[in-house]
């Protein structure tokens, strides 16, 4: 925005000019409550980066900071040896709320026990470890909703090795299932490559359609593919992977969720990360480069032709802006320069037509790169509305 905004965070005020990113350290277990009003709120963007220790950064995540809402979907989670996943719910209410939790496996919905439905008291937050409640789950989805008002979730996951780390992860979620799910990078790297499927109203017929630098194809053995519903679904991307990158386009007669899971190669350990699909952007997305980045690449894709404009500032100042052509069904890399500042705000503006993104940030560690793919939402969607009225009787 042209104006400053005025931002709460958690109790503190600040002033946010143009262009500006300011950063706060969190506490574990933790949460911090956002606050911008006004016309210019939607251009507010909030991210959260979590790593491990500089000596042993084997871990690498970010994710996108969400508006409070009713429900929540979590595709491509993982319980078995070695895989570790945690769910992380916020209630920013000062009320207490009660919360619906269902779990889907191959097998359909699994039974979750007394974790079916649990109170966050208000102001709280409340954290389940998955690999407990669930374990020995190769693939899972959650539904998390609110019954008497509005959450935060998110879902973290790590794997380990032995005692080494092999990476962790966000996966980003998603609030309703949809017909057509876009995931935005599989990138050239991935090993082990899976995707993770869910019917989740009534069987359903898919087909998944592979975007490559070289061109578009159906994969093989996935057109017209039935899911059955409830019942979570792998397969394994490898092959259609031969040698390139791969951005995926999964179409359903009827809802689904869709994410993918792979190992970045790394020295023989990997570094995982889970990507999950996410609806078209609108009009403009932003993010910020975090701390210690040596490398960012930006994915930007679409269905139809479409001209992007990018904008990097640095401390409120424009360095550069370029117009990018994205042809319909391509998903283009965009390097930006190496290594951009901690701080850097980069902005995508479409001059017309739905578009998708992606950034992806690389750190060195000592055991050697380790990558964190943040799927880009649009800010629109993160706009809070509506008032909660609660009565009480004494």
């Amino acid at each position: 925005a042209e104006e400053d905004l005025n931002v709460d965070v958690d109790g503190r005020s600040i002033s946010l000019a143009e262009g500006f990113a300011r950063a706060f350290s969190m506490t574990p277990g933790s949460s911090d409550r956002v606050l911008a009003d006004g016309k210019d709120s939607p251009l507010l963007s909030n991210f959260v980066f979590a790593s491990e220790a500089p000596k042993n950064m084997a871990g690498f995540a970010v994710d996108v900071c969400r508006a409070p809402q009713a429900d929540w979907w979590f595709d491509g989670i993982t319980t078995t040896a070695g895989y570790g996943s945690a769910l992380v719910m916020v209630n920013p209410d000062n009320t207490d709320t009660v919360v619906s939790v269902k779990a889907f496996s191959s097998s359909g919905e699994y039974q979750l026990g007394e974790n079916r439905r649990l109170v966050i008291p208000g102001a709280a937050t409340r954290i389940l470890d998955l690999a407990e409640i669930m374990p020995g789950v190769k693939s899972a989805s959650l539904q998390i909703k609110s019954l008497d008002g509005r959450i935060v979730a998110n879902v973290q996951t790590e794997v380990v090795k032995g005692l080494k780390s092999r990476g962790r992860s966000y996966i980003t979620p998603v609030s309703a299932p949809a017909k057509e799910v876009v995931i935005s990078r599989v990138p050239i790297t991935a090993k082990y490559p899976k995707l993770h499927l869910l019917a989740t109203d009534a069987d359903a017929v898919i087909t998944v359609t592979a975007h490559t630098a070289s061109g578009e194809f159906v994969v093989q053995g996935l057109n017209g593919y039935l899911l059955n519903k409830e019942q979570q679904k792998v397969i394994d991307l490898s092959r259609a992977q031969s040698g390139e990158a791969l951005s995926l386009t999964i179409t359903s007669d009827k809802p689904i969720l869709a994410s993918a899971s792979y190992f970045n190669r790394n020295n023989g350990l990997g570094d995982f990360e889970v990507v999950a699909g996410v609806p078209a952007i609108k009009t403009h997305t932003t993010f910020v480069v975090p701390t210690s980045v040596s490398k960012t690449n930006l994915i930007l894709g679409s269905k139809q032709d479409v001209t992007l404009e990018v904008t990097l500032r640095m401390a409120g100042v424009t360095k550069w802006s370029q117009n990018v052509l994205v042809p319909a069904g391509k998903f283009l890399t965009q390097a930006l320069t190496s290594p951009l500042p901690a701080g850097s705000v980069v902005t995508i503006q479409s001059q017309g037509g739905d578009f998708y993104a992606a950034a992806i940030f690389t750190k060195r560690s000592s055991i050697g790169p380790v990558t964190a793919q943040l799927p880009m939402i649009d800010p629109e969607s993160q706009i809070s509305r509506g008032v909660r009225l609660t009565l009480a009787i004494s």
